[in-house]
């Protein structure tokens, strides 16, 4: 997997701020997940997930019944899947492939 980019400005290991990853979150079935970091990649991004966020991840990824869609940024509104997990000390990074555009709710 690619290693996270940083910047002087910004602390080490964080990644530099970017409108194509501003304010993303993640709706997994019908929970709202709040990634540590997110990082914009080619198809989609890179997201930093911790504890409880991780696991329902995992569960949408392996059990198949949650969507994973990505609220905000450049993807907002589209349905991910998971491509690549790094797991890492207490967190992980899981690579999220971005495919089709959502259909809104009324």
């Amino acid at each position: 997997m690619a290693r996270l980019d940083t910047h002087p400005a910004a602390a080490p290991g964080q990644p530099l701020p970017s409108p194509d990853v501003a304010g993303v979150e993640l709706i997994v079935g019908a929970r709202r997940v709040t990634p540590q970091a997110v990082r914009a990649v080619a198809g989609g991004i890179e997201v930093e997930l911790r504890g409880p966020a991780l696991l329902a991840v995992l569960d949408a990824s392996f059990q198949g019944q949650d969507s994973i869609e990505v609220l905000g940024g450049r993807w907002h509104r589209h349905r991910a899947q998971v491509s690549a997990i790094s797991m890492q000390g207490a967190s992980s990074r899981v690579l999220l492939t971005c495919a089709e555009r959502c259909q809104p709710l009324n």
